[in-house]
């Protein structure tokens, strides 16, 4: 019994572990400036926090409201483009939105869960 525990749970680790991807991807610093790096995402939904994976390979997690973190933060997944900002929303939490429109005077950012709620094709 013990040994069939001990396999499934050495399976399913394995399995978790080979579903993790790792992305081309960027971030912007507090001044704007664009670094390439690697991330891992953990779906498309509104982040509160990001791992990214610089260029040394060092895993560096960065949460939207860190005065000391980054602005946002981008990665193409699936023949798809990805850009986040971080904002606060109405209760003033930060997170990081996906940018759904950009232009000369303003950004239009959507709240995912939102989105996801509202989804027919899932």
């Amino acid at each position: 019994m013990k040994s069939s525990l001990l396999f499934l749970y050495f399976f399913f680790s394995a399995v978790t572990l080979m579903a993790r991807e790792i992305v081309d991807g960027y971030y912007l610093t507090l001044k704007n400036d664009t670094v390439r790096c690697k991330i891992e995402p953990r779906g498309l939904e509104v982040f509160d926090r990001v791992t990214i994976i610089d260029s040394t390979g060092k895993y560096i997690t960065y949460k939207a409201k860190d005065p000391n973190g980054i602005n946002g933060f981008g990665f193409v997944y699936k023949d798809g483009k990805y850009d986040y900002l971080a904002k606060a929303d109405e209760k003033n939490d930060f997170y990081f939105f996906i940018v759904e429109e950009t232009g000369p005077q303003v950004s239009h950012l959507a709240d995912l869960r939102e989105f996801v709620r509202n989804a027919n094709y899932l």
